[in-house]
């Protein structure tokens, strides 16, 4: 039972708290609930999306991230980006490429068409190969993400000398 401060607080969970606390199952259901109940908006739609991706339901958040393409076509390089991202996941890698190269241009897109390319066969090349390398690496904004797109490439080279 509780206290009557304790209910209220149960009563009044926000989105927030549950992605604290990485809950994206229970942060889906709060936003679905919230769906039912008339709420529409575009960041609802955005964080039930990335809670789906973040619970492994890749099916749902590429639905999600393609309404949005079609509801906010002024921000598509952004939502396609997302969509490529989760395409990959479903291992629909030709299509993952389409969204990924419709996909706003910077180090996130630069690292998926890279990875798209490397389970399309793709990298044959090695020209291409060093050329994506160079992009990858110069496109990071920040020492952290060069030093992710570096582990990035490090994990690329490991699965192809070991398993090509």
């Amino acid at each position: 039972k509780g206290s009557r401060k304790e209910k209220e607080r149960r009563d009044s969970l926000t989105v927030e708290e549950f992605l604290k606390k990485k809950d994206y199952v229970g942060a889906r259901i709060f936003l679905e609930f919230q769906l039912k109940c008339g709420s529409r908006s575009k960041k609802l739609y955005l964080i039930l999306a990335y809670c789906c991706f973040q619970s492994k339901d890749f099916s749902a958040a590429a639905k999600i991230y393609s309404n949005l393409i079609k509801a906010y076509p002024e921000e598509s390089s952004t939502y396609d980006l997302y969509l490529a991202v989760t395409l990959y996941h479903l291992k629909e890698f030709k299509k993952a490429k389409d969204s990924a190269l419709r996909g706003k241009k910077g180090w996130l897109r630069s690292r998926v068409v890279l990875l798209l390319a490397d389970q399309l066969n793709d990298l044959k090349d090695d020209t291409k190969l060093i050329e994506m390398h160079r992009k990858l690496i110069d496109e990071a904004p920040n020492p952290y993400a060069k030093l992710s797109q570096e582990l990035c490439l490090a994990g690329l080279h490991y699965n192809n000398a070991e398993f090509h």
